[in-house]
Formats: structure tokens, sequence, C-alpha cells
């Protein structure tokens, strides 16, 4: 493994740049009651990401994070939810779950490797998560047009207890799936 040979271009992403960028968080259900629950589909509307000679920064605010909608069959489902759930479920996240008032900022800093396998990369770095500083690894394949990536984390690891209901027989699962898809710049695909 070794670390991705970049030129000194910087590629950078926010929600505004016209090199789009999608940050999703996948929820997961546990417990007794859990055929019950949602698996929720969280997509973070504020960020800024840079890639720089092999070097991803990420910065993405958590009062950001909002509800698209529920995993069915792997895909986002838009419109299950009412609008009333919604509006609850981001209110928890903020308050409660990501403590937004407190540590508006998640951090992820990495170093990006390709592997033998050619399209292949990896991200191994730190996420900082309401003030706890974690390693956290980011799995993924890398196109001419686009870079996809995903990596799991436990909630717990970071201070963070999974909401739950009906006495804990219906929760949230510990473990959470991030996933980014990046459109890489024309400069970069050429």
């Amino acid at each position: 493994m070794a670390q991705l040979a970049t030129t000194s271009m910087t590629s950078l992403w926010t929600p505004d740049n016209a090199t789009p960028c999608t940050i999703l968080v996948e929820t997961g259900v546990d417990g007794l009651l859990a055929h019950l629950g949602h698996r929720l589909c969280l997509r973070v509307h504020d960020y800024r990401v840079e890639l720089r000679r092999g070097h991803v920064s990420a910065l993405m605010r958590s009062d950001s994070l909002r509800v698209e909608g529920v995993l069915r069959e792997g895909q986002c489902a838009t419109g299950v939810l009412s609008r009333r759930d919604v509006e609850k479920i981001e209110a928890l996240l903020r308050s409660d779950i990501l403590t937004s008032a407190r540590w508006s900022d998640i951090r992820y800093e990495a170093l990006v490797t390709s592997h033998d396998d050619p399209g292949s990369l990896t991200c191994a770095g730190d996420l900082t998560l309401r003030g706890v500083t974690r390693p956290m690894a980011l799995c993924g394949r890398l196109s001419a047009e686009r870079a996809t990536l995903s990596g799991s984390l436990a909630q717990s690891a970071w201070g963070i207890t999974p909401y739950s209901a009906l006495a804990g027989q219906l929760r949230v699962a510990d473990t959470i799936t991030v996933r980014i898809e990046a459109a890489l710049p024309r400069e970069r695909a050429r």
C-alpha cells in the first residue's frame, strides 16, 4: 500500500460547488422490536472537503445533518416519514445525539492510500465527533470521474448513546455507515 500519487492540484467540494459531493449516514435498528423501526438515510448539507497531495481534510457542520429518507433494499426512499417525524428526528440529532450547540464541527483528517488493485483506495485517519477523536478508515473505489468511499463506526466509541424507545426494545444500532460519493473535477479526470 502506498500513498496515492497526486499532482499539486487541489480538489475542493462544498455544497455550492459545481462538482457534486454527497455525504450520507445510514443507521440500523436493533432490539426485540427492531422490525418496527426504520433504517434512516441522513445527509450532511454543510461541509467542506479538500483533497491535496494524498491528504483529505473534511469539515462538516453537525447541525446540517438532515433526514433524507428511509433505507429500503439499499435505496433511500423519501416520503415514508411524516414531516412531523422528520422534524422530531432532526431536533433529537441536534440536541441529544450530536449535541450541536456544544460541538458544531465534525472533522476528518486522513491520508489517501492506493492498493495493488487499480481503482481501489483507502482513507486512513482520525474522525473528531463531539469532541472525541478516534481512528476511522474509509474504503472505496476511484475512477476518472468519481470517488466512492464508505466506512462504519460505533457511535459509542465517540461517547454517543444510540437513541432508544420502548424501554430499549427498539433502538438505533450502535454501528452506523458513512458513505461519500464525489464527482472529480474535469481537470482531474483528464
